[in-house]
């Protein structure tokens, strides 16, 4: 199944990249909160492929993996759940916008917004027209996907594995925020064939800038709405404009 050369070739950048923040903490890291990072985004992963290689009933007409996104975030509010003992909000499963910024949070939210729709009407000028089933997938699936495991689940479990080392400030926080917004880069930029050939795209940044301010947003209000909105908003914006 070529589709899986993806989970193994991601799961091994993002080892890598834990392995030069266990450098950078100098071998100060909670290995449990590291390793159990690493088994949660490639057991993820693998679930959301289920839908691409045919694992997963083909229950939604249209050409998006509508079974794999939807199996993937049901997997990581069960994960959430267990993993944090309930506590939701610990990794930002939360409506309310109280982190240590919201203002500055919320600012930052609605200049991204207002930047995302100009970027779709200047630069891919023309009504996107697709099936409604296409239109509500991009609305719905890879933003409650990818948020909840890049700047929710993932986020935290780097950042308590890394606060052993830098256990005051943000460099706990920053070093996660790093990883898991290169790790998003490299989701959209990168792609693994089935003869493991990869093909990297480094020049499409956009995702690398709309990473680093989701992250910023959902540190800032201590939740992972605004993210999720933006995320949404970013792909449907060429519906609109």
């Amino acid at each position: 199944m070529g589709a899986y050369n993806t989970v193994f070739v991601e799961t091994a950048v993002l080892a890598g990249l834990c392995m030069v923040a266990v450098v950078i903490c100098r071998g100060k890291v909670d290995w449990g909160w590291l390793l159990g990072a690493l088994v949660l985004f490639a057991a993820h992963k693998a679930t959301v492929f289920l839908g691409v290689v045919g694992l997963a009933p083909d229950l939604i007409p249209g050409r998006y993996n509508w079974e794999g996104k939807a199996l993937g975030v049901l997997m990581l509010l069960i994960a959430g759940y267990v993993i944090f003992r309930g506590d939701m909000k610990a990794w930002g499963f939360t409506l309310s916008q109280n982190g240590p910024a919201p203002v500055a949070g919320i600012s930052v939210a609605v200049l991204t917004a207002g930047a995302t729709a100009a970027f779709m009407y200047l630069y891919f000028p023309g009504v996107k027209t697709e099936p409604l089933a296409d239109w509500t997938y991009q609305l719905t699936m890879p933003s409650l996907d990818e948020e909840l495991i890049d700047r929710g689940i993932l986020l935290v479990m780097l950042e308590r594995a890394f606060h052993k080392a830098f256990p005051k400030g943000w460099l706990a926080i920053g070093l996660a925020a790093v990883i898991t917004t290169l790790m998003f880069y490299a989701g959209h930029a990168m792609s693994v064939g089935a003869d493991w050939s990869i093909t990297i795209v480094w020049l499409d940044i956009v995702s690398l800038i709309t990473g680093a301010l989701y992250v910023f947003v959902r540190i800032a209000t201590g939740s992972v709405l605004l993210p999720v909105l933006l995320h949404s908003w970013f792909n449907t914006a060429g519906y609109l404009l």
